[in-house]
């Protein structure tokens, strides 16, 4: 059997779009948690309302939303350190860089364009 920490699922969850990896944290951190966490960042327009592939919560109409403006300050947010700790913040950061889905100088060219 393959244990893996909730960094490692964390890691899968966010480079390769795991969706199962997703609802893990879902289930370790919680939904309300995650959402009382948007609420504390401002982020009104952005819920976590059902599981990923929760066929049933989808077809009763409970989708997960977000703006784009509310994911650029959330972005923006991370990028400045006031969501993470320092280490956390480099580490997602960095994994950003290595996948190819953060280029070096893009983050803060895009955050002082805000």
């Amino acid at each position: 059997m393959t244990r893996l920490t909730l960094r490692d699922v964390a890691a899968l969850m966010i480079s390769v779009s795991d969706n199962s990896a997703t609802n893990v944290i879902i289930d370790r951190v919680g939904m309300e948690n995650v959402n009382a966490l948007l609420d504390s960042l401002g982020l009104t327009h952005t819920r976590l309302r059902r599981k990923m592939m929760d066929v049933k919560a989808a077809a009763e109409g409970r989708e997960n939303i977000a703006t784009p403006r509310e994911m650029m300050t959330l972005l923006e947010d991370l990028y400045r350190g006031k969501v993470l700790n320092k280490q956390l913040t480099d580490d997602f950061l960095n994994s950003q860089r290595s996948q190819g889905k953060l280029y070096p100088g893009e983050l803060p060219r895009i955050c002082a364009s805000q």
